[in-house]
């Protein structure tokens, strides 16, 4: 294989690996879901993308929950070990706590790894990757951040519509001059495509400090469908029984940005889910 590659910004084109693991790296198993949908979904679209990339696809995707409140969807996944979750979908517990295997009657498999998106004081969010670590919202940006990789996780300050701009843009910017090894800015599907690159972005990998996308489904019925439609790629294999901690050891030593995969959204679609969030807020409930 090997002449499939991606383009990151405006950069020049990136190869992908022949052995490669595809990653979203911030996902909501959302209450609204339909859980066999998610499944079946994320599944497809990580085939879809690695036959686009020339990847191999016989290897798992990788799906990164970021849970956020009381409630935990990894752990309710977790607590089901040895049980068929829905029709055709089995959850495996592995050797770590902080991941699970699914597997699909026909031999479909997805890795799912715990994680946490905080709440800073700030009004910005942190997500803390490949860690069962529960950690309280409230605490200043630098403090959450310094919190998440002390436990030993990834730490991610996630891009969201007008939360990188004025004092709380200088916050993150401030937080990129110091750069503490473990620190990942995040990138989702919601950005529009044709979108400005914000120039935190820019900032980051000066510093040295590289992206982590995924598709940040919002709490709509209709985006169970979303998972495993854009994120990045790791060169080679996780370890089948120790994913979280294999993900973590390669973001740790990674030296350049990683392959993207996948699309954002439209300007239209960008446009139409923020007003629905807008009118959720109002409303309450799925839509």
């Amino acid at each position: 294989m090997g002449g499939a590659s991606a383009v990151i910004g405006g950069d020049a084109p990136v190869p992908y690996p022949d052995r490669a693991v595809l990653v979203d790296g911030h996902v909501h198993l959302h209450d609204c879901f339909d859980l066999r949908i998610f499944l079946d979904s994320a599944a497809a679209n990580f085939r879809r993308a690695a036959a686009e990339i020339g990847a191999a696809g016989d290897a798992p995707g990788c799906l990164c929950f970021v849970d956020h409140g009381p409630r935990s969807a990894f752990r309710a996944l977790r607590a089901r070990a040895g049980a068929e979750v829905c029709e055709g979908w089995t959850v495996r517990a592995l050797e770590e706590e902080s991941s699970v295997c699914l597997t699909r009657a026909d031999g479909a498999r997805l890795l799912v790894l715990a994680g946490q998106q905080i709440r800073t004081r700030d009004g910005l969010e942190v997500l803390a990757l490949a860690t069962g670590e529960r950690f309280r919202d409230g605490r200043a940006l630098e403090e959450t951040v310094d919190q998440v990789l002390g436990a030993g996780a990834i730490a991610v300050v996630p891009w969201g519509f007008g939360k990188w701009w004025l004092n709380r843009g200088r916050r993150v910017a401030r937080l990129l001059e110091r750069a503490p090894a473990g620190l990942f800015l995040g990138d989702n599907a919601g950005r529009p495509e044709r979108a400005w690159r914000p120039r935190l972005f820019d900032l980051a990998a000066e510093r040295g400090v590289y992206v982590l996308p995924g598709t940040d489904p919002l709490p709509f019925r209709r985006s169970a469908v979303l998972p495993g439609r854009y994120g990045f790629v790791l060169r080679g294999e996780l370890d089948s029984e120790r994913p979280a901690e294999g993900l973590t050891r390669i973001l740790l030593a990674m030296r350049a940005q990683p392959p993207i995969f996948g699309r954002r959204a439209s300007v239209l679609r960008f446009l139409f889910d923020q007003s629905m969030m807008n009118l959720q807020k109002r409303v309450g409930g799925a839509t």
